[in-house]
């Protein structure tokens, strides 16, 4: 998939709001862009470097880490299970440097509303794709009453926050709200602003099949066109 110069600098971003992670070799003139899922997730990993690959850099590298919980924190109950990623890293380019100088302060990613304004559909697929999920809620029957998008956005702190707030609600008119979760907040959705959101970034979560799970409704009552 070809890419204008807009939504190339757009999926970059995206990556960094989501799971990717910029850094700099000692001797490189530029930075590198990485990213890390789990088996399940593998395809779309593949996905992304073969279009970082026509659109940026033909140097992309896959590897394989097996990683065993500590038993800390949240992770208690999993203490000495090993689980398997992937982790995808693109050679250096320029236009990744550009974005690491937009996006980190002090080697911490920083939301400004400057980088956000650069994101296209695209870029908000791939950064839903990363880390947003399609939370339910269900009828006495079992059956879904209602599907609501959420952006996990944790590890920003409260200004990146809320500067994400205001960017929906400004430039693509989606009402969001901040929720509490084990004392970090996250961006959550009501159902027909989940609907908007979800019209905007169907058509690329459609290119990737083990993603498509993030945009079914699974509503057998209802019909909602998210392509129209």
């Amino acid at each position: 998939m070809k890419l204008s110069t807009t939504d190339k600098k757009s999926f970059l971003i995206g990556m960094i709001m989501g799971d990717g992670h910029i850094r700099k070799g000692k001797k490189a003139v530029n930075y590198n862009i990485s990213c890390t899922h789990n088996p399940k997730q593998y395809d779309y990993l593949v996905w992304k470097m073969e279009i970082l690959k026509q659109n940026l850099t033909k140097n992309y590298w896959l590897t394989t880490k097996e990683t065993k919980f500590t038993g800390k924190g949240s992770y208690s109950g999993n203490a000495g299970k090993v689980y398997t990623m992937h982790v995808g890293q693109l050679g250096t380019h320029p236009l990744v440097t550009q974005v690491y100088k937009e996006s980190y302060i002090s080697n911490k990613k920083i939301v400004t509303r400057h980088l956000l304004n650069q994101l296209t559909p695209l870029g908000l697929a791939i950064w839903y794709m990363d880390d947003g999920n399609l939370g339910y809620r269900k009828n006495p029957n079992g059956s879904i009453k209602s599907r609501n998008v959420t952006l996990h956005t944790e590890g920003f702190d409260s200004e990146s926050q809320n500067n994400i707030i205001g960017y929906f609600k400004e430039i693509w008119d989606i009402e969001a709200r901040l929720h509490k979760s084990r004392d970090k907040y996250k961006v959550w959705m009501n159902v027909p602003n989940s609907i908007k959101f979800l019209k905007l970034v169907a058509p690329y979560v459609k290119m990737v099949p083990c993603m498509h799970y993030k945009i079914d409704l699974k509503y057998e009552k209802k019909t909602v066109d998210l392509f129209n």
